[in-house]
């Protein structure tokens, strides 16, 4: 009875309208935050033993006080949390849900939360302007803004790639468009620093049949040593403690206390100020003590990640002696923290780095199989991102980007082929594999040796725009690719007229049916395009369709109409990719 109840439930929400001024409009970034803020919650996750095991975010579906998240914020959990602001609803009602959809509902008595809209339409389309909103490790209610980029599908989920920003605790959280209005929940990113990340779209939300939730049976036990949580981020914290020199363990607690406190600051100026002051302690501290390994690891951070402080020299010479000290270990050599953890972190501030791209992404690399060799803590969720998984997961990601890097670099396909294979290695490696994760280095690599192949064409590439560095849109943006077609033109071919029309020949190669023994080995079809690039509009005069090096087609269309471009579709690229070509 109660499983049909819930499916019920799914099949009546997310259908909450409204008619104030905000969803009639497109928004600014503050009125979407405005409008959603009070909607979006954190999650906080407990073991059968009342202990904390999992953060992440939910999104307020209807005024009776029913949210949805990310079934994997609550694996192996007994009692859920709601807590927004000043508010907390303890052991809230874990209605039910679909693991394989990852989706699962929760239910807090009614309140003044608010609750947040969803489309009349459920289309979401490549380009689209979508913002992310949620609690990335513990931080309320963070937004980032950015595109829909793609539609990807892992196992049975159909997925929403985006670049908006989530990170470890943003799971469950809104992804809504520029009304405001809820397009999807956020679910995985790839790996931090590149802008990929993934969200289920409300649509197939809507088709889910929910089953009851089942709670975790394990018998509680009594915990060996009792430790302090926070509910607002796990830490990993060894268990055992060592004896430091009194004063040096001083200065760096005054060190840290700094630190936090920069966080606070209204000015630039004095976040920098109090980040040198923090320096100057964990120095000292470092200097009475060199085995406080924690100083080393705090002032290599502020070096690492402080923009206006930012210095990865001086961080390195910090992170080496961190090395030093694990190499030399059995045991972890930081009570703050695990090795595995702090191994992790470092790593991915190798990763972070756009100068000296290559050799600090090999780094980045070793440094996170050194992680791998380190215990994982008991207290942390295998799901965690520092589950050997999640590792690998980076690892296969680094080694992508090196190989497009490679590529796009010293178009030096041979080597970036390596690369790729490595970053499969990687990936096959995860127990629960990523199969979107599988088929997305494989067709990374395809589009690379369709490139290298095919010199005397050239890609149309996505619009983008560079996070840290002025970007080359005609030459740092990913090519431009629709399911499995990669989109290319014949520069030589480029003909403008004065009347803004545009004349090129265009490619559209079938990716699946790319033969890397034989270079003519795949399907496609080449067509004469004519742009108007005024009016956005085009045609098509000529086209021929090759198939296993067979030519199939020829035909002409000399009287053929005008087409409109349809916005934020591949033919709306292109006119954009033409006005810079043709600038």
């Amino acid at each position: 009875m109660k499983g049909n109840l819930i499916s019920s439930l799914v099949a009546i929400l997310f259908f909450v309208t409204s008619f104030n001024l905000f969803s009639q409009q497109v928004l600014t970034p503050e009125q979407i935050y405005e409008k959603v803020n009070d909607a979006v919650v954190i999650v906080l996750a407990y073991d059968v033993n009342g202990k904390l095991i999992n953060q992440g975010s939910g999104v307020v579906v209807d005024d009776e006080g029913y949210i949805i998240t990310n079934y994997h914020v609550m694996k192996n959990a007994s009692k859920v949390n709601i807590v927004h602001s000043e508010l907390v609803f303890e052991n809230a009602e874990l209605i039910g849900g679909d693991e394989e959809s990852d989706i699962l509902f929760i239910k807090i008595p009614k309140s003044d939360l608010a609750v947040i809209e969803t489309p009349e339409s459920d289309d979401v389309k490549i380009g689209q302007k979508v913002y992310a909103i949620g609690s990335p490790m513990g931080y309320e209610n963070t937004i980032s803004d950015g595109i829909v980029s793609g539609y990807r599908k892992f196992d049975k989920i159909n997925l929403i790639q985006i670049t908006a920003s989530i990170s470890p605790g943003s799971s469950g959280g809104a992804v809504v468009n520029s009304k405001g209005e809820l397009v999807g929940i956020s679910t995985y990113t790839i790996t931090e620093g590149q802008n990929i990340n993934f969200a289920i779209p409300i649509k197939d939300i809507r088709k889910i049949e929910a089953k009851p939730y089942v709670y975790n049976v394990i018998k509680p036990v009594e915990p060996i040593v009792k430790q302090e949580e926070t509910e607002k981020q796990i830490k990993t914290v060894p268990k055992y403690s060592r004896t430091y020199n009194p004063r040096a363990f001083e200065y760096l607690i005054k060190g840290k206390e700094l630190i936090r406190k920069a966080y606070s600051q209204e000015t630039k100026k004095n976040e920098l100020n109090f980040y040198k002051k923090a320096i100057i302690e964990l120095d000292n501290a470092i200097k009475l003590d060199s085995s406080l390994v924690e100083g080393y690891y705090e002032a290599g951070r502020v070096y690492a990640s402080r923009f206006d402080l930012n210095d990865f020299k001086r961080a390195i010479k910090y992170f080496d002696k961190i090395e030093l000290y694990v190499d030399r270990n059995i045991e972890d050599v930081c009570d703050s923290i695990s090795n595995r953890e702090m191994i992790s972190n470092i790593a991915m501030y190798y990763s972070f780095q756009e100068d000296n791209f290559e050799e600090n992404s090999i780094k980045a690399i070793q440094l996170y199989n050194k992680a791998l060799d380190e215990n994982l803590p008991e207290d942390v969720p295998s799901y965690s991102e520092l589950s050997n998984d999640q590792i690998y997961y980076k690892i296969a990601r680094i080694y992508q980007e090196l190989g497009n890097n490679t590529f796009k670099g010293s178009r030096d396909y041979f080597k970036a082929s390596e690369f790729f294979d490595l970053a499969l290695e990687a990936a096959n490696k995860m127990l629960y594999k990523y199969e979107w994760l599988i088929e997305t280095i494989k067709k990374d690599d395809k589009v690379d040796y369709q490139l290298y192949i095919e010199s005397d064409w050239q890609p149309f590439r996505i619009l983008c725009k560079g996070l840290f560095k002025e970007v080359n849109v005609l030459k740092d943006c990913n090519p431009l690719v629709g399911k499995d077609i990669l989109y290319m033109y014949h520069p030589n071919s480029l003909i403008k007229e004065k009347n803004s029309i545009v004349r090129v020949w265009v490619k559209e190669i079938n990716l699946n049916g790319i033969s890397e023994h034989e270079a003519n080995g795949y399907d496609y079809l080449k067509s004469l395009f004519e742009f108007d690039l005024k009016n956005k509009k085009f045609r098509i005069l000529q086209q021929s369709t090759q198939y296993s090096n067979e030519l199939i087609t020829t035909d002409n269309f000399p009287n053929a109409e005008w087409q409109f471009v349809s916005p934020e579709t591949i033919s709306e690229t292109m006119v954009e990719n033409l006005k810079i070509i043709t600038k």
